[in-house]
């Protein structure tokens, strides 16, 4: 599983950067900026990206906030940025349109305060504690074994960020077989708090073609267990 993950981040890591002055880009990947006070940062959760936004963070002791836009990403570099969110104290502003996966996972709720702009959604769909994963027979072992270090590595960093990781995985649990958004009063129930959210953010319709099975995910007044391994 390594070595898939390795071959994977090599064929994500591929390509040619460009820099400008406040910020740096590669075509079809990750563009992070700095706008002001603000660490801009537009696609997918990777290594690269993460790195652009670990400099920038270094550099600028004036940056106060991350607005992010992201379809998810790897589970490792989610908790990084996540980490780099939560050590530099910095509010996290959702972009249209939206932080989906990894980003929904580890770097929102690392945020200090969080708010989700008008047409964007923060969504689920699964981490490293999800109990199905379709995989070939023969991956099966290494994928326990990976799972094993990453489950521990996420139960570390939600017990830092003061929330339930349960969050992640509630939607599979409940039978919701989406892409699944909650209201800021659900968000609290997993310790998710100091959420703002847009007017008429429980019907946000999602405009995306690949994100067309994401909706609200009404929550029961009795939470199921979480899973246990």
């Amino acid at each position: 599983m390594r070595r898939l993950a390795g071959l994977l981040a090599l064929a994500l890591l591929a390509g040619c950067a460009t820099t400008g002055t406040n910020g740096t880009t590669r075509p079809g990947l990750a563009a992070v900026e700095v706008d002001g006070d603000t660490l801009v940062y537009r696609g997918p959760i990777e290594a690269w990206g993460f790195e652009q936004a670990h400099a920038l963070l270094e550099m600028d002791v004036g940056i106060r906030r991350l607005a992010i836009a992201s379809g998810g990403g790897s589970i490792e570099i989610g908790m990084l940025l996540g980490a780099l969110v939560r050590d530099h104290g910095l509010d996290v502003r959702i972009l249209a349109p939206g932080c989906y996966s990894s980003c929904a996972n580890y770097v929102f709720p690392a945020g200090r305060r969080k708010t989700i702009d008008p047409g964007a959604v923060v969504a689920w769909h699964g981490s490293a504690i999800q109990e199905r994963w379709d995989v070939p027979d023969e991956h099966e072992e290494a994928l326990e074994l990976y799972l094993a270090e990453a489950r521990a590595r996420q139960a570390a960093f939600f017990r830092s960020i003061g929330v339930d990781e349960q969050v992640t995985v509630i939607g599979q649990q409940l039978g919701c077989a989406c892409t699944w958004f909650l209201t800021a009063e659900d968000m609290a129930r997993f310790g998710i708090r100091d959420v703002e959210v847009p007017p008429g953010y429980a019907a946000t319709q999602v405009a995306v073609d690949d994100q067309a099975n994401v909706r609200l995910l009404e929550l029961p007044a009795t939470l199921p267990p979480p899973p246990a391994f």
